[in-house]
Order: C-alpha cells, then structure tokens, then sequence
C-alpha cells in the first residue's frame, strides 16, 4: 500500500485557468442550505473521504493509482483544446477566473440526496459561487470490487469534465421536442457522439464531445427534475466567451511543411508524431520523407476519452502528391499509398473529417513510411532510396545477424535481420538515375547467400570485399561475382571493386559485362590477380577497363591462360609500394600467330590479329611473356624493369632489346629462351653515346650463352643468333 498522496500530473503546466482533480479527499467545508435544496442542514461540515475503491481511504493503492491516472487522462482529453491545465497538484488558490476544483470521492447519499454522479455549481468559475464541484466516485464502483472497468473510468473522466463544464458556464445539452419541452435531460447525442454536458458519461462506445445543441437549465439551483428549454449551447464559444478568461490552446503545428515533422527512422521507415486539433478548421501538417514505395500512416485519437474523429491528407512538397487512400473510423484514419517516391519529401496533414463540430483534441500518429530493406519469405528486398545510395551489407557473427546499412539522408539509416532467417538478398535500384554504391562487406563473405544487384541508370558501383586471411573474389565464367563463399549477380553497374583485406588474396576474372570496370585493390600481403585464367582460346572474356592496385605487397597479375586475346580491354597495374617485387606474366603460348609484342618502360602491347587491349603498368619490376607458338618480334624498350622474360616457344622469333640509346641502361636483367625455330636477339645500343665494352661469356654445351654490355648481362639461351648493334 502506498501513502495517500496522488501522482503528479498536469497537461499543460503554465496555463493560465486550472481544473484540479482532487483525488485526496476535501476538509471540512459548511455548506449552507439555500446552496443546495437537496444538501445538510446548516452547519453541517463533515468532509469528503478520499477517492477509494476499495473502501480505505487512508492510502491509494496500485490499482487506485492506475485509476487516477486513467481518470486524469479522460479529463485532460476533454480540455485538451484550451488554455487549461488539467492538473492533480493543487494550485495556491482558487481564484475566480484562475482555478476550478472537483473534488472526487465519497457517495450522493452521504450528503447529496439526488441519483447523480456529481455536482457543482453553474458559473461558479466566474461568479460569486464556491469554485469546487464534486464527483461521487463511491457510486460508480461495484460492490466488492477492487478495480474500475474501462465503462467506469470513463464515467468518472467524462463526469468530472461535465461538472468543470457547469462551473465555466455551460448548461446541459439536452433533447426536445417539436415544442421545445425537454425530452431527455442528458441528450445521448448520435449513434457515433454524445454531448460532454449530457450523456456522455454513460455513452460507452461513443466519443464525448463538446456540442452546438439544444439547452436546459434548472428551474432552480439544482433542480433537474423540473429542467426548462435554454436555447441553442455553443460549447465552444460559451467557454471561450469574452470574460471567461478561457481561450483556445495556441496551435502546435501549422499545415505545410516547415512546421510539424515525423521522425522516421531511416532504418525501419517507423516514425510517429502527436498533436491537438485545437478548434474547428485546424489542420496540423507534418514533414517527412519516404522510405520505401508503399507508406501506411494511421492517426488514432486520445485512446481515453478522444472526440476527435480525424482524417488524413498527403501533399508532396514539391507538389506532386502521389495516388492514395483513406479510411476512417470513429476514432481513427489510416492512408496508404503504394507509389510513393523514397528519399522525396511529404507533408502529412492531420484534421477533423468533415470538419466536423467538436471533433477536436488530441491525437497519436504512427507511420510506416517504407523500408529501404524488407524480408519475406526469406527473401531480403533493399530498395534504397531516390537519392545516391550508399548501400553495406554485412554480417555480425557474434549476434548472427545481417546488417543492411544506407549512408543516405544525413544519417545512418541500419536494418538488421536473423541470418538463420535469410535465404536471398536482392538489391533492386533498377529504373532510378541517381549515383549509388552497393558494397558488400568482408564479414559478409562467409555467408553462402546469394546477393542479386540491379543497379539504376546513374553512375553505380558495386564493392565487394574479402575478410580477415586469405581470400578468393572475382567473377566466374557466367558472370557470378563472389568473395569466399557469397556468390553475387550483378547488373546496371559501372564499376565492380574488389578489395582484399588481409592475407594473401587472389583475385580471378573469367567475365565481364559490356560497359563495366573492374578496380582491384590489393592489401599489405602478396596477392595474385588472374584475367582470364580459364580461356586460352577465348575471345574478348574480359572486354572493359581493369586496373589492378596492388598494395603493400609482392604482387602478380597473370594476364590470360594461353590467349591473350581473352582480355579486349586496357588493363592498368599499379603494382605499390614493393616496387621491384612485383610482376606482370603474360600468357599467349595456346596461340601459332605471327605477332608483335612491345614492352616499355610503361606498357605492353601485342598488335593484331585478334584482339588484346595492353597493360599499362606502374611500380613493376618484372614481366614474364610467354610468347605464341608462331613466328614471333619481341621488341623490349625499358629502362625501368629490373628483369624481362621472354620465352618465344616455336616459330622463327625475334627478340629486340633496346632502341637504339637506352640499352646501356635498360633493362637489369634480360633472360629469354627462343624456343623450337631459328631464333634470334638483337641487341641494340647503336645510338648511344657511351664508351662500354663487349663480351660474350658462356658455350652452347654448358653455360647460358651470356651478352653483357658493360656490367648488364643478357641470357641469349635459346636463340641461334646474336645480333650487336653497338
């Protein structure tokens, strides 16, 4: 059991007029008899107990709590439009024009003989009368009970509201006939409301509103046994009336964009927002941007005591709203949508269907604006959004769960989802021109799921990337991508990026898309980058632009398995920081053409037939060719390669080392085998300036047979003749 002490609570702290709930029970007060024609005797002053349900009011117990605050929220609802804080703190005084009080607790019959729920006197917030009304709460509670039922929390709420109403002013709405007789004291309103100053307080199922409605008034001060016809009541304008000192709540939101906003959360495309339809006509407008194509947005009012039966309205701030529909309730509206554009702005409008009088209060908005990442049936659909995606997929093992992340929209918006729940990624941008990234991250690459990209009509990039140790990327015969065990089809891309993490990786290539560049980036360790390296007589495998970044490490690229012919398109190498210890191994030996190879200080090129795009390279300090089975000229010009391999296979093949003036100091080490034929290496240094000797070291029968000019040697084994152009 807890001390007699009830929560704190106030619904707008600040205002200037208060309604206190007095849940802790009224001292002695005298009440005289011309106050009320049915009350004690003069003089008699016993005080109202507090609000009890289970008869000790001495202390509030738990469910007596829950109850006030239950009660409070009934009450609070109903004034929500005004000025007014509904409050269980009891003010410094109660002042005409500045406090009412209701004091809750007690019985009709202990003082009141009358079978009503409360009373108070009719203008008293104004007038000469006592600012205190009084709600019998003893009566509205079962015999042995403990607890209140939802139809008796709202009776207390909705009578508490009418008893403050009678102290502003307000009559009871009433009935009556074509005579103006009154029917019914306590009008029961329509099949959807009831008046606040009539029947609400027993209209379950109903919302309890403020009324513009036929009137009574008693005949005397409490007399509602003899009630007479007071005119048509505007609720609202008797409350707010001049001298009342009661106004209209100033208004939360306005009703375009730039006033209220729904916080979405980008992850979940889950947002919410609340406000108040202060007066008739208000419109409340809330900005926001779609997440996904399909938005459901449902506006709900007070869930104790709501009058407000609202609708919805969507505006695009660009004004181009898309096509949707709205259904209501009584108590609620829901809009759906399923074209709208993610990533562009809308504003949310919130009002009272119809307009309707009295349809006023507070209300909760709960929105499900799309999902850049949706999972069904064990598919995961990332749609992104109509802005340049920055879209990562990966994995946490330690929770096992996939993680789609979107740096988009000035924040990270994050989906995660159960990997044990996920057969399939597909990542569809397709049909949108903005520039996106889709990146699959290493920790993904131990999940054997497969990963579909559609890309849109922008500048798009796919990265994939390898894990901790050594890894395998790249893209197979049938244009598969993959990275360990995710395998990933991709399509509308511009560039695919493979990135090692660490370890030694190797990188293999067997297909590309026409219109699509493949980058490589190595890592510290030594890594290995295959072209082609399962088409020795295909054509035109690898068609685009390949650059190779090789890193930290001693790194290969091996261009072809046989052909050079399977890699059409320019590739670029830049082997990194190991310089010297990286290689370049060219491989077109599965080939009887007749062709001609150039290797500089920058490139290697093979002139037709068939098609072979070159490599540029960079930070490379050996190249290996295996030349074709044809008659073959080798012509190698460099002056930054520290050693040249040539090995010429059949044919006729000539090897050309030097230009005619960078010989002296080109190459660093040249070793070539000529193969089957009548091979011959020419070594040219006719137009060089400097005084170096000469020599040919070496037999047929034993060693190599050695050139060397000066202190540069160059392995002629193989060749059957030696040309010196000195």
């Amino acid at each position: 059991m807890l001390a007699l002490s009830p929560p704190a609570l106030a619904s707008l702290p600040g205002a200037a007029v208060t309604l206190y709930i007095d849940f802790d029970g009224a001292p002695a007060f005298e009440r005289s008899s011309h106050q009320w024609a049915s009350g004690p005797a003069p003089g008699d002053n016993d005080p109202i107990p507090a609000f009890s349900i289970d008869s000790d009011a001495t202390d509030f117990s738990d469910a007596e709590l829950d109850a006030i605050i239950s009660i409070w929220r009934y009450t609070s609802e109903k004034y929500s439009p005004f000025e007014i804080n509904v409050t269980t703190l009891e003010p410094l005084n109660l002042n005409d024009g500045e406090a009412v009080r209701i004091v809750v607790g007690g019985s009709a019959s202990d003082w009141y003989d009358k079978d009503v729920g409360g009373v108070a006197f009719f203008n008293a917030f104004t007038g000469p009368s006592d600012n205190t009304g009084f709600v019998f709460s003893a009566d509205s509670i079962d015999s042995g009970s403990t607890t209140l039922s939802s139809n008796d929390l709202r009776f207390l709420g909705e009578t508490i509201a009418h008893e403050a109403g009678h102290t502003f002013g307000l009559e009871h709405q009433s009935d009556v006939d074509a005579m103006n007789n009154v029917v019914t004291v306590y009008s029961r309103g329509t099949s959807t409301t009831a008046p606040i100053m009539g029947g609400s307080s027993n209209a379950n199922g109903k919302r309890g509103i403020w009324l513009a409605g036929t009137a009574s008034k008693d005949t005397t001060d409490d007399d509602i046994d003899n009630p007479t016809y007071a005119g048509v009541q505007d609720d609202l304008a008797t409350l707010t009336r001049p001298g009342n000192h009661i106004e209209y709540r100033a208004d939360d939101w306005g009703e375009y964009s730039g006033s209220g906003t729904l916080a979405i959360d980008p992850g979940t495309g889950l947002g919410e927002a609340r406000g108040v339809i202060e007066r008739q006509g208000d419109r409340d407008g809330f900005s926001f941007e779609a997440v996904g194509n399909i938005m459901t947005i449902t506006v709900n009012n007070a869930a104790e005591g709501g009058m407000l039966a609202p609708t919805l309205n969507l505006v695009g701030v660009s004004g181009d709203s898309p096509t949707f529909t709205v259904t209501t309730t009584n108590t609620s509206a829901t809009l759906t949508t399923s074209n709208a554009v993610p990533g562009h702005g809308y504003v949310l409008q919130v009002s009272a269907k119809d307009n309707a009088y009295g349809s006023l209060g507070q209300y909760t908005v709960s929105a499900n604006v799309g999902s850049f990442a949706t999972l069904l049936d064990g598919k995961l659909n990332v749609l992104g959004y109509h802005v340049d995606n920055d879209l990562l997929l990966s994995y946490i093992p330690s929770t096992d769960r996939i993680v789609i992340q979107d740096n988009v929209l000035g924040g990270q918006a994050v989906q995660q989802f159960p990997r044990t729940a996920v057969s399939e990624i597909v990542v569809a941008l397709a049909g949108r021109a903005t520039d996106d990234r889709i990146s699959v991250l290493g920790a993904f690459s131990s999940l054997p799921i497969k990963v579909w990209v559609s890309a849109g009509d922008g500048n798009d990039t796919l990265q994939i990337d390898g894990a901790t140790g050594n890894d395998v990327l790249g893209v197979d015969s049938l244009g598969l991508a993959h990275t360990n065990a995710t395998p990933i089809w991709f399509s509308g891309v511009e560039t695919v990026a493979f990135s090692g993490f660490d370890g030694n990786d190797t990188f293999n290539f067997d297909w590309q898309s026409e219109g699509v560049r493949y980058v490589v980036h190595g890592d510290g360790d030594d890594d290995v980058v295959n072209l082609a390296p399962n088409a020795p007589y295909g054509i035109s495998q690898l068609n685009g632009a390949i650059e190779v970044f090789g890193g930290a490490g001693a790194d290969t690229l091996n261009v072809g398995s046989g052909g050079l012919h399977a890699v059409s398109g320019l590739v670029t190498f830049n082997g990194g920081a190991q310089g010297e210890g990286n290689r370049i191994n060219l491989w077109d030996g599965a080939n009887a053409f007749f062709l001609d190879y150039t290797i500089t200080d920058s490139s290697i090129v093979r002139d037709e037939p068939f098609f072979f795009g070159g490599v540029n390279f960079s930070n490379v300090g050996a190249v290996f060719l295996d030349a074709t089975q044809g008659p073959n000229r080798v012509y190698v010009s460099s002056s930054t390669l520290s050693s040249v391999i040539v090995n010429g296979n059949d044919g006729n093949d000539e090897v050309v080392i030097g230009n005619g003036s960078n010989l002296a100091s080109g190459i660093g080490q040249f070793t070539g085998n000529g193969g089957l034929g009548i091979d011959k290496i020419t070594l040219d240094d006719s137009q060089s300036t400097h005084n170096l000797p000469w020599a040919v070291l070496g037999d047929a029968s034993s060693d190599p047979r050695t050139v060397y000019l000066g202190l540069r040697a160059y392995d002629t084994e193989g060749f059957e003749s030696v040309e010196v152009r000195a």
